[in-house]
């Protein structure tokens, strides 16, 4: 197969994902992707190459000029595949869309692409999800990412970055001047790391999407978030965190000032009858809201 795709050089998209090619197939595929220079999308997600593997791909990614998608999730890559990684991705300039999720990056492969990324003067979405990053990795990504002048998503969900790695990256936040979505899904973030991300968010004008779902929130934690909210907001999920009736009075207070929110997910936190009326109360002055989830509360309970 890889001698055959030598041969077409027209070819654009390639996705030999979820095929246990591992580490001869990849070096076999790093050979014949000099030839592929018009490829723009390579999917080589689960096909169980692990660092070795990454690393032999790494070597043939420089010679794909036009490489706009690459995506190397769930392949247990570790630090040492990520720095071949990092290496090459600074010789694509075209790259806008790194899919990276699912692996085993940690501090030491977190600061090998750190390194890396504001090379990349394409990147527009940025792809971390589960990857082992803990609050000491997060200084030297929060110092690169305002110098990804492009960057508009960022997703580091489930990561354990704690309330110390979300205010890290969130006073870096304000400089991202693109930014439009930041998923940090079950990083640990608690009330303590919802006010250190409220003293920033008014000042990211452009933030569209937000999602916190699954972060130990408890009612202080959503009434420091309420009132911080950015005016562009369109998407926020504060699902699977204990916020109340409490909290959920402080977000209907909230509520109408978010002129742009039309999909709000508060699902599975804990909100009754109390809550549910203050809510009630608002919705009229949401003119913009055209999807909202109560499901799995305890409304009426």
């Amino acid at each position: 197969l890889a001698d055959a795709l030598a041969k077409c050089t027209g070819l654009e998209e390639l996705n030999l994902s979820h095929n246990a090619i591992g580490l001869s197939g990849c070096t076999q595929l790093a050979q014949a992707l000099p030839h592929m220079s018009l490829l723009s999308h390579l999917n080589l997600a689960s096909t169980a190459p692990r660092s070795e593997g990454i690393s032999a791909i790494a070597t043939g990614l420089p010679m794909c000029s036009h490489l706009e998608h690459l995506d190397l999730s769930f392949n247990g890559m570790v630090a040492e595949g990520a720095g071949d990684l990092a290496a090459s991705l600074s010789r694509i300039a075209p790259l806008s869309t790194l899919v990276l999720s699912h692996n085993f990056l940690g501090t030491e492969g977190l600061r090998h692409l750190s390194v890396s990324l504001p090379r990349c003067v394409g990147l527009e979405t940025l792809q971390l999800a589960d990857n082992c990053i803990g609050p000491e990795a997060m200084g030297p990504l929060a110092a690169v990412l305002p110098e990804c002048v492009g960057l508009r998503e960022l997703d580091l969900s489930r990561n354990p970055l704690s309330s110390e790695g979300v205010g890290a990256l969130a006073a870096c936040l304000p400089r991202c001047l693109k930014l439009s979505t930041l998923l940090l899904s079950h990083t640990y973030c608690s009330n303590d790391g919802a006010r250190l991300l409220a003293e920033q968010l008014p000042l990211c004008s452009v933030l569209a999407r937000l999602d916190l779902c699954s972060n130990m929130l408890l009612a202080e934690g959503a009434w420091t978030l309420a009132w911080a909210l950015p005016l562009s907001l369109e998407h926020l999920n504060l699902s699977h965190n204990e916020i109340g009736d409490v909290g959920a009075r402080h977000f209907a207070g909230a509520l109408p000032h978010i002129k742009a929110l039309s999909d709000l997910d508060l699902s599975h936190t804990g909100v009754g009858d109390e809550g549910a009326a203050y809510i009630a109360e608002a919705l009229p002055r949401c003119p913009s809201l055209r999807s909202m989830s109560l499901a799995h509360t305890v409304i009426g309970a």
